[in-house]
C-alpha cells in the first residue's frame, strides 16, 4: 500500500499483511525526526547573534531533506572564519538569493583562503655544531663479542 499527497508525492509505503486482525504500524511515523534538526538550528540561529535567522529559515526550507548537513557544515565555517565573516557571507548569499551553505562556503573560501600553518620546526636532539658531539669510539672485533657468548 502506497500513501501519497494530493499533490501526488510518495508519503510512505507499507506491506498489507496477509494475517487477520493485526496491526501492522511503521513505528517511525510516531517519532518526531524533526526535533533535532530544529534543535541545530535553533542552536545555529543563537552562535549567529540571530542575525541571520531569516537565511537559516529559508535555508531550511529550500534544503529541507540536508538542512543538518546544510547547518554543521555552517557551523565548520564559523570554526575556521570566524562569525564575522560567515555573516558576511550570508548576507551576500542572502542578497542573491543563494540558499546554500556550500555557497556560504564558496564564498568564504574565494574572499579569504583558510591560512594553513606552516610545521613547527623541531630543533635537532644533539647539538651537531659543538666538537664534544664528535668523538670517535673504539672499535672492537667481533671475534671478543663470539667468546662472550660462549660462557
Amino acid at each position: 500500500m502506497k500513501i501519497y499527497t494530493t499533490t501526488s508525492d510518495l508519503i510512505c509505503e507499507h506491506t498489507i499483511s496477509e494475517s487477520k486482525g493485526l496491526l501492522i504500524k511503521n513505528r517511525s511515523h510516531e517519532r518526531d525526526t524533526q526535533a533535532p534538526v530544529n534543535g541545530l538550528k535553533d542552536k545555529l540561529k543563537e552562535k549567529l547573534g540571530h542575525q541571520a535567522d531569516e537565511y537559516i529559515d529559508r535555508l531550511y526550507v529550500e534544503k529541507k531533506r540536508y538542512a543538518r548537513d546544510q547547518f554543521k557544515l555552517i557551523f565548520t565555517m564559523m570554526d575556521l572564519y570566524g562569525t564575522e565573516k560567515v555573516l558576511n557571507a550570508i548576507s551576500f548569499c542572502e542578497r542573491n538569493r543563494l540558499y546554500s551553505a556550500s555557497l556560504v562556503k564558496d564564498f568564504l573560501e574565494s574572499k579569504s583562503p583558510v591560512q594553513k600553518s606552516e610545521p613547527e620546526k623541531i630543533p635537532p636532539n644533539i647539538p651537531v655544531d659543538k666538537p664534544v658531539y664528535h668523538t670517535r669510539v673504539a672499535k672492537r672485533s667481533l671475534d671478543i663479542y663470539a667468546k662472550a657468548g660462549e660462557h
